[in-house]
């Protein structure tokens, strides 16, 4: 296998790839009651099982970025008070699965934790996780099916915490948890969209116009700066 000319995109688009295909096993699972998706679960399973492997070098943190990402983009899509939604998304039995191949990968447990699970205590990151699922949602829904939401004020106490809270985490150069976090809120709702509409291509493409409203926050100016270890965090929707 030839080495990727430039391993952060190669890396970027794999986690991508795997926060499509988690969301699509989830989200495909809550609907199973008759068994209608059964094959569609084995295929993308296949799916999963080529890209779980290339989370990078912190599987640990990217797991459970994504895994707390995904229940706070799901529980603004389903109404965004509701306890019982969060823990359902949380608690999936495939985090829990994911959960299960990372101990035995790697052997690690409650009395052997892997450090990487201290950045998820951050309180930055889990109020970067809740403010971006909380600001973007209606934002997002909106073009997807051209609604009319009432979109969180960008001036209102939660817009201006967003704004401000995703400066500093470009100043300390957190820009693998932003890309992480941004693409796994997102693919959320690219996927719950994908499976409401049948229309793949169309819900992609207007993945990147979500894309670009997530982005409205980032500086710039600081794109030409950043390291080869931290690359800019536009979310690259996987193409089908």
């Amino acid at each position: 296998m030839s080495q990727s000319a430039d391993p952060k995109k190669e890396w970027r688009e794999n986690i991508g790839k795997l926060n499509f295909i988690s969301s699509l096993l989830i989200l495909l699972d809550m609907a199973n009651k008759d068994g209608k998706f059964d094959e569609r679960l084995k295929e993308q399973f296949t799916d999963w099982q080529k890209f779980f492997p290339s989370q990078g070098a912190c599987p640990y943190r990217n797991h459970l970025l994504r895994r707390y990402s995904f229940a706070f983009a799901y529980l603004n899509l389903t109404g965004g008070n509701s306890e019982e939604n969060y823990k359902k998304a949380y608690n999936s039995p495939h985090f829990q699965m994911e959960e299960r191949v990372l101990n035995e990968a790697y052997e690690k447990n409650d009395k052997n934790p892997d450090p990487e699970i201290e950045v998820i205590n951050e309180q930055d990151i889990r109020d970067f996780m809740e403010l971006t699922g909380f600001y973007y949602c209606n934002r997002v829904l909106n073009v997807f099916d051209d609604g009319q939401r009432d979109p969180v004020p960008e001036d209102g106490e939660y817009g201006q915490k967003l704004k401000l809270l995703t400066k500093k985490l470009e100043t300390e150069k957190r820009f693998d948890e932003i890309y992480v976090i941004c693409s796994s809120i997102l693919l959320t709702w690219v996927t719950y969209n994908v499976l409401i509409s049948g229309d793949a291509q169309k819900c992609f493409q207007l993945g990147e116009k979500a894309d670009e409203i997530m982005k409205e926050f980032y500086n710039p100016e600081l794109l030409p700066d950043r390291d080869t270890e931290s690359e800019p965090t536009t979310t690259e929707v996987p193409q089908q």
